[in-house]
């Protein structure tokens, strides 16, 4: 600053002019240096930050027959997969929760969970998207739902409030250690019809990754959007730019198809990225596999660090993952700035500057 107020002092009476360009052209360097470093933080948050989902599968599972009254017996272990952590976030499980579903054309698309406490990362509640239609193939309606929320314990079907389903059970909703889980259960179906309904199991690591799975309670319905061919489809917003005014902007692409980091939630807009698998297909990223599931399946992740992985792969499908920095290359336009203004300064500051020492 000594060193511009000097300058200013030569200039004469054009120092305010001056000046003003000159400070305009460091300001913008800096900011330009300020982007070229994102780069090396992106690397080192990257190797940081955990991208995978707790996995989860069934090994207990004796569906509804006449000869148990039409009982489902079951138990899902969830694991928390990676070994990572950063600023208080690590690789362990957050929440994790059940749903009994039943498929009603007249019911609801889609719901969400939101976990018991917020993103360790940035403090701000969430909420994970369940897409009924991607995955068991209709809407649906909630015969029963329950999460961890920080404490283990045995959960009564339905519970003593809400007593109008025509379900009755017992289960219970356990913690092991920070990386294993498990939902277990016994449920009496009164009405019990074939291919109807569905366990839902999601579970959500700190680092905000989350892993949804729906179980054919009978067992013989792959679920999902059996009239669709897909192996993967999102469930973001469609489209290149997001909806979020800042420096940066966010978009992937499945095949051809463009879609921005985004959901809409009542209040705002959420900032994650949401796909839906078809049954048994993976998903490759950042060379790390995530293995899919015998029924269609969802994945949900709030950390936008996948973006720097670059490229994805599911089962021959290509996800590509762009980021601008807004608008479109920003840095570029700064550093150009940055000359022209200080290129700008010299006609101004040179004559004068002459005629002074002159």
């Amino acid at each position: 600053m000594a060193a511009l107020l000097k300058m200013a002092r030569f200039a004469g009476s054009g120092n305010l002019i001056f000046a003003s360009f000159v400070l305009f052209g460091v300001t913008m360097l800096v900011i330009a240096g300020q982007f070229a470093m994102v780069g090396k933080a992106e690397d080192r948050i990257l190797g940081s930050v955990e991208l995978l989902p707790p996995g989860q599968r069934a090994v207990v599972w004796d569906p509804p027959s006449t000869a148990n009254n039409y009982t489902l017996t079951f138990s899902i272990s969830i694991w928390e997969e990676g070994n990572k952590s950063l600023d208080g976030a690590g690789s362990r499980i957050m929440d994790f929760g059940i749903l009994v579903v039943e498929e009603n054309p007249k019911g609801r698309s889609k719901i969400s969970v939101e976990p018991y406490r917020p993103d360790p990362l940035t403090g701000k509640d969430y909420r994970i998207p369940i897409d009924f239609v991607r995955l068991i193939g209709n809407n649906a309606t909630v015969i029963y739902g329950e999460q961890w929320s920080g404490a283990s314990g045995r959960y009564e079907i339905p519970d003593r409030i809400a007593q109008t389903y025509g379900v009755d059970g017992e289960g219970n909703i356990t913690l092991t250690d920070e990386k294993h889980a498990y939902v277990s259960g016994i449920i009496t179906f009164n009405n019990w019809e074939p291919n109807k309904y569905y366990v839902i199991i999601w579970c959500v690591d700190e680092y905000g990754n989350a892993r949804v799975v729906p179980y054919c309670i009978d067992g013989n319905s792959d679920s999902g959007d059996t009239y669709a061919d897909w192996k993967v489809s999102s469930g973001n917003i469609r489209g290149y730019s997001d909806p979020v005014e800042d420096w940066e902007n966010y978009f992937y692409t499945i095949g051809e198809e463009p879609y921005v980091p985004y959901i809409g939630t009542w209040a705002e807009y959420q900032r994650c990225v949401v796909l839906y698998f078809a049954p048994r297909t993976y998903l490759r990223l950042g060379g790390e596999t995530l293995d899919g599931a015998d029924t269609y399946w969802g994945y949900f992740t709030l950390r936008l660090e996948i973006f720097w992985v670059g490229e994805a792969e599911a089962d021959g499908v290509v996800l590509r993952f762009f980021v601008e920095r807004a608008p479109h290359g920003i840095d570029g336009y700064v550093y150009s700035l940055s000359f022209i203004a200080l290129f700008a300064a010299l006609p101004i500051y040179c004559p004068r500057l002459a005629r002074e020492r002159g």
